[in-house]
């Protein structure tokens, strides 16, 4: 989906920083995008040319004013960093590139943790470059799509798939990573296992970011345990061992590194006392299994099945407006006296309340938070995605839907 968005963006005036968790497949989108004999690659995911450029400060400056030297003057040089969050002074150095030579210099960056560029002081280039979000797949990107999109609130943000999928439980338990998607069967739960110590090695233990790397594995379970849930501090210290405020701050750490969403209650309502503690999601619904130490079998869905699809819409609609709605906000909201709606959409025309039920009846549905909700805030719409074969109007204001066709 962010595919030609990039690649009409790369024919533009500014320059761009590719954010997303590792693995998501952010390096082989701009490759596929850039053409090699135009680019200038700069791998810092490689050692020995990260180590190069970490031991000669001017390097980089050297090399770059080489290229423009050998460059036509009318065609920019285009440079893509990848991993730059591994050397985040190089982009002092892109700036004053671009200062020197606005017309000249268009640079293409990656990172997967916007805690190491905040934390170095780094220089996100402001006025001069642009930045986009990269994700596990979304469904349209797998072929999953309504054959009648009309029915969906969120039609306009998406064009329908080939076909309706009615079966989700490879997803509830894979999730959508390309790689994960694209391994044999028999690879895809060890890929999925190593991808929780990866982010260990990699991203915490290699960046330096936790100074015990024990408290942080032992948080990282019971947190991909938790995802979803309230977020509620002091039990995760006690179970994990570490102080409050080392959760809080290892909290800050997934969402820095992109591996949770973070989604805030919605508060705007002086009648109700409501619950404000925000809820994180992981990215993927198979990385969280992983993290989790839970069996990637389909019993699991027996008790985990509920939460599971919960995530799976959520992160569905997340990514999607991150991609073509990014001025649409996703809240949750639950009172005090325990009426909850899983997601309300606030399209800043109005909110829409989704209710998310992993069922394949609308039989017996309890929806009473859902219509609390409408009446304080006076929807006229609500809806109810499920595991349903197809869609149906449950009153004049609620619609179930399929979760293929939302």
């Amino acid at each position: 989906m962010l595919a030609s968005v990039l690649r009409q963006h790369l024919k533009g005036h500014y320059g761009l920083l590719l954010l997303g968790p590792r693995q998501v497949g952010k390096t082989t989108l701009i490759r596929e995008s850039l053409a090699p004999s135009d680019s200038w690659t700069l791998d810092l995911s490689d050692f020995a040319e990260f180590q190069r450029f970490l031991k000669d400060h001017d390097l980089f400056n050297r090399q770059a004013q080489a290229r423009l030297g050998e460059a036509s003057p009318d065609k920019p040089v285009r440079v893509f960093i990848d991993e730059v969050q591994r050397l985040p002074r190089l982009l002092d150095g892109c700036q004053w590139l671009y200062d020197r030579h606005p017309d000249r210099f268009r640079f293409v960056l990656t990172g997967s943790s916007a805690r190491k560029l905040r934390r170095a002081g780094a220089n996100l280039l402001p006025g001069r470059i642009v930045v986009k979000h990269l994700h596990p797949l979304v469904w349209e990107e797998m072929g999953i799509g309504s054959p009648d999109p009309v029915v969906s609130p969120f039609a306009d943000t998406r064009r329908p798939g080939s076909s309706p999928a009615p079966e989700c439980s490879e997803f509830l338990l894979r999730g959508t990573m390309p790689g994960i998607l694209a391994a044999p069967d028999e690879s895809r739960d060890d890929l999925l296992q190593s991808y929780a110590l990866t982010y260990l090695k990699e991203e915490i233990q290699a960046e330096a970011l936790v100074r015990s790397l024990d408290g942080f594995s032992r948080f990282l379970e019971l947190a991909a345990v938790e995802s979803g849930n309230a977020t509620n501090y002091q039990n995760l210290a006690q179970e994990a061992g570490v102080r409050l405020n080392t959760v809080k701050n290892y909290y800050s750490i997934l969402v820095d590194t992109l591996v949770a969403i973070p989604l805030e209650p919605y508060l705007r309502n002086a009648r109700k006392r409501l619950i404000a503690a925000p809820r994180l999601y992981f990215f993927d619904t198979g990385v969280r299994n992983a993290a989790a130490g839970l069996p990637l079998d389909p019993s699991m869905l027996k008790v985990e099945g509920g939460r599971l699809f919960e995530h799976f819409v959520i992160l569905e609609l997340f990514r999607r407006f991150s991609y073509l709605r990014p001025e649409w906000r996703l809240y949750y909201w639950r009172t005090a006296a325990g009426a909850e709606v899983d997601l309300v959409v606030d399209t800043k025309k109005g909110l829409v309340p989704v209710e998310i039920k992993y069922a394949a009846s609308t039989r017996n549905l309890h929806l009473r938070g859902l219509s609390a909700f409408m009446d304080d805030y006076g929807c006229s719409k609500g809806y109810v995605v499920g595991n349903f074969k197809a869609a149906e109007k449950l009153d004049r204001r609620v619609t179930a839907l399929p979760w293929w066709a939302l």
